[in-house]
Protein backbone atom coordinates (compact mmCIF):
# COMPACT_ATOMS: atom_id res chain seq x y z
CA UNK A 1 0.00 0.00 0.00
CA UNK A 2 0.95 3.65 -0.28
CA UNK A 3 0.70 5.84 2.40
CA UNK A 4 -0.42 9.49 2.40
CA UNK A 5 3.28 10.72 3.52
CA UNK A 6 5.18 9.16 0.71
CA UNK A 7 3.24 10.83 -2.22
CA UNK A 8 2.39 14.10 -0.64
CA UNK A 9 6.11 14.63 -0.71
CA UNK A 10 5.89 13.87 -4.43
CA UNK A 11 2.99 16.47 -5.08
CA UNK A 12 4.56 19.53 -3.31
CA UNK A 13 8.35 18.83 -5.19
CA UNK A 14 6.22 18.54 -8.71
CA UNK A 15 4.70 21.78 -7.47
CA UNK A 16 0.57 19.64 -7.60
CA UNK A 17 -0.11 20.50 -4.29
CA UNK A 18 -2.70 23.71 -4.99
CA UNK A 19 -3.96 22.19 -7.71
CA UNK A 20 -5.21 18.94 -5.73
CA UNK A 21 -6.22 20.67 -2.86
CA UNK A 22 -8.66 22.72 -5.04
CA UNK A 23 -9.74 19.98 -6.81
CA UNK A 24 -10.40 18.25 -3.14
CA UNK A 25 -12.47 21.54 -1.53
CA UNK A 26 -14.20 21.48 -5.05
CA UNK A 27 -15.53 17.78 -4.19
CA UNK A 28 -15.74 18.91 -0.58
CA UNK A 29 -18.30 21.09 -1.46
CA UNK A 30 -20.40 18.92 -4.31
CA UNK A 31 -20.72 16.27 -1.57
CA UNK A 32 -22.07 18.87 1.56
CA UNK A 33 -24.40 20.40 -1.39
CA UNK A 34 -25.75 16.70 -2.64
CA UNK A 35 -26.29 16.50 1.31
CA UNK A 36 -29.93 16.72 2.92
CA UNK A 37 -30.21 17.68 6.49
CA UNK A 38 -27.59 19.41 9.39
CA UNK A 39 -24.26 18.89 8.47
CA UNK A 40 -20.95 18.83 10.61
CA UNK A 41 -18.05 21.43 10.63
CA UNK A 42 -15.84 19.86 8.08
CA UNK A 43 -12.26 20.18 8.32
CA UNK A 44 -10.03 20.13 4.88
CA UNK A 45 -5.99 20.25 4.89
CA UNK A 46 -4.95 23.08 2.68
CA UNK A 47 -1.42 22.31 1.72
CA UNK A 48 1.45 24.88 2.69
CA UNK A 49 2.12 26.04 -1.35
CA UNK A 50 -1.71 26.72 -1.97
CA UNK A 51 -1.27 29.55 0.71
CA UNK A 52 1.45 31.17 -1.42
CA UNK A 53 -1.28 31.58 -4.54
CA UNK A 54 -3.76 34.52 -3.55
CA UNK A 55 -5.44 33.20 -6.96
CA UNK A 56 -6.24 29.90 -5.06
CA UNK A 57 -7.14 31.62 -2.09
CA UNK A 58 -9.94 34.02 -3.43
CA UNK A 59 -11.53 30.87 -5.00
CA UNK A 60 -11.41 28.83 -1.58
CA UNK A 61 -13.13 32.01 0.26
CA UNK A 62 -15.92 32.28 -2.27
CA UNK A 63 -16.49 28.88 -2.36
CA UNK A 64 -16.79 28.14 0.97
CA UNK A 65 -18.41 31.23 2.21
CA UNK A 66 -21.50 30.72 3.93
CA UNK A 67 -20.61 26.72 4.28
CA UNK A 68 -19.58 25.18 7.84
CA UNK A 69 -15.87 24.38 7.09
CA UNK A 70 -12.98 25.06 8.40
CA UNK A 71 -8.62 24.56 7.07
CA UNK A 72 -6.22 22.80 8.64
CA UNK A 73 -3.11 23.77 7.92
CA UNK A 74 -0.01 22.12 8.75
CA UNK A 75 2.55 23.92 11.68
CA UNK A 76 5.40 24.39 9.37
CA UNK A 77 3.45 26.44 7.31
CA UNK A 78 3.13 29.38 10.06
CA UNK A 79 7.02 29.90 9.85
CA UNK A 80 6.22 31.98 7.13
CA UNK A 81 3.56 33.21 8.89
CA UNK A 82 3.96 36.53 7.69
CA UNK A 83 4.58 36.16 3.87
CA UNK A 84 1.10 33.66 3.93
CA UNK A 85 -0.35 36.34 7.00
CA UNK A 86 -2.23 38.17 3.94
CA UNK A 87 -4.06 35.19 2.36
CA UNK A 88 -4.83 33.68 5.84
CA UNK A 89 -6.63 36.86 6.88
CA UNK A 90 -8.63 36.40 3.50
CA UNK A 91 -10.00 33.69 4.48
CA UNK A 92 -10.55 34.22 7.98
CA UNK A 93 -12.64 37.41 6.98
CA UNK A 94 -14.73 34.89 4.63
CA UNK A 95 -15.69 33.36 7.54
CA UNK A 96 -13.82 30.54 7.63
CA UNK A 97 -11.92 29.10 10.61
CA UNK A 98 -7.91 28.07 10.18
CA UNK A 99 -6.67 25.29 12.44
CA UNK A 100 -2.92 24.91 13.53
CA UNK A 101 -2.59 21.56 12.52
CA UNK A 102 -0.18 19.22 14.24
CA UNK A 103 1.12 21.75 16.49
CA UNK A 104 3.97 20.23 18.57
CA UNK A 105 5.56 18.08 16.19
CA UNK A 106 8.75 20.70 15.73
CA UNK A 107 8.15 23.36 13.99
CA UNK A 108 6.57 25.31 16.55
CA UNK A 109 6.86 28.72 16.49
CA UNK A 110 4.79 30.27 19.66
CA UNK A 111 5.33 33.72 18.52
CA UNK A 112 2.97 32.60 15.90
CA UNK A 113 0.68 32.01 17.93
CA UNK A 114 0.23 35.84 19.23
CA UNK A 115 -0.01 37.28 15.44
CA UNK A 116 -3.57 36.12 15.17
CA UNK A 117 -3.48 33.62 12.27
CA UNK A 118 -5.32 30.98 14.01
CA UNK A 119 -8.24 30.13 15.38
CA UNK A 120 -8.13 26.62 16.63
CA UNK A 121 -5.11 24.70 17.45
CA UNK A 122 -4.87 20.82 16.75
CA UNK A 123 -2.19 19.21 18.63
CA UNK A 124 -0.27 16.13 17.46
CA UNK A 125 -0.50 13.01 18.61
CA UNK A 126 2.75 12.57 19.75
CA UNK A 127 2.21 14.76 22.96
CA UNK A 128 -1.07 12.59 23.36
CA UNK A 129 1.08 9.46 23.12
CA UNK A 130 3.09 10.50 26.31
CA UNK A 131 0.55 11.08 28.60
CA UNK A 132 1.52 8.35 30.67
CA UNK A 133 4.15 9.70 31.51
CA UNK A 134 4.70 12.38 34.26
CA UNK A 135 6.48 14.81 32.21
CA UNK A 136 4.23 14.12 29.45
CA UNK A 137 0.50 15.17 31.32
CA UNK A 138 2.81 18.37 32.54
CA UNK A 139 3.42 19.49 29.00
CA UNK A 140 0.35 18.59 26.94
CA UNK A 141 -1.39 20.85 30.36
CA UNK A 142 0.82 23.92 29.87
CA UNK A 143 0.52 23.78 26.07
CA UNK A 144 -3.26 23.78 26.56
CA UNK A 145 -3.19 26.79 29.03
CA UNK A 146 -0.85 28.78 26.97
CA UNK A 147 -3.66 27.94 23.76
CA UNK A 148 -6.83 28.84 26.24
CA UNK A 149 -4.98 32.20 27.35
CA UNK A 150 -4.87 33.09 23.80
CA UNK A 151 -8.29 32.33 23.33
CA UNK A 152 -7.78 29.48 20.57
CA UNK A 153 -9.69 26.42 20.32
CA UNK A 154 -8.10 23.24 21.62
CA UNK A 155 -8.46 20.07 19.78
CA UNK A 156 -6.51 16.92 20.66
CA UNK A 157 -5.85 14.20 18.20
CA UNK A 158 -4.78 10.75 17.86
CA UNK A 159 -7.07 9.51 21.03
CA UNK A 160 -7.12 6.40 21.68
CA UNK A 161 -7.56 5.26 24.76
CA UNK A 162 -10.15 6.08 27.61
CA UNK A 163 -7.23 7.42 29.89
CA UNK A 164 -5.80 9.89 27.27
CA UNK A 165 -9.42 11.31 26.49
CA UNK A 166 -10.20 11.46 30.44
CA UNK A 167 -6.79 13.56 30.35
CA UNK A 168 -7.56 15.34 27.36
CA UNK A 169 -10.64 16.50 28.82
CA UNK A 170 -9.35 17.35 32.18
CA UNK A 171 -7.01 19.57 30.20
CA UNK A 172 -9.42 21.43 29.24
CA UNK A 173 -9.71 20.80 25.81
CA UNK A 174 -12.62 21.60 22.92
CA UNK A 175 -12.36 18.45 21.02
CA UNK A 176 -10.97 15.59 20.62
CA UNK A 177 -10.03 13.12 17.35
CA UNK A 178 -9.00 9.50 17.21
CA UNK A 179 -10.11 5.64 16.86
CA UNK A 180 -11.36 6.07 21.02
CA UNK A 181 -14.45 7.26 18.79
CA UNK A 182 -14.18 5.49 15.63
CA UNK A 183 -11.89 4.94 12.77
CA UNK A 184 -12.35 7.51 9.95
CA UNK A 185 -15.00 6.41 7.95
CA UNK A 186 -16.52 7.74 4.22
CA UNK A 187 -19.08 10.34 4.14
CA UNK A 188 -22.28 8.58 4.86
CA UNK A 189 -21.17 6.70 7.58
CA UNK A 190 -19.78 9.65 8.86
CA UNK A 191 -22.88 11.72 8.93
CA UNK A 192 -24.69 8.89 10.54
CA UNK A 193 -22.19 9.03 13.25
CA UNK A 194 -22.82 12.55 14.25
CA UNK A 195 -26.41 12.49 13.93
CA UNK A 196 -26.75 9.76 16.09
CA UNK A 197 -24.34 11.32 18.64
CA UNK A 198 -26.06 14.19 18.27
CA UNK A 199 -29.17 12.93 18.89
CA UNK A 200 -27.77 11.51 22.10
CA UNK A 201 -26.55 14.13 23.53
Amino acid sequence: SLLPPTFMDLFEESGLAPTIDLWVTQEVKNTMLRHQGPTPCISININPQTLAFSSAIKHLAQTFTGLPVRFEIIERAFLDAQKHHANITHLRQAGINITIDDFGVGFSNLSRLAMGVADLVKIDRSLILQLHTKQGQTLFSQVCTLCKNLDLTIVAEGVETQIQYNYAVQAGVNMVQGFFFSEALPWDQAIAFYQAREQSA
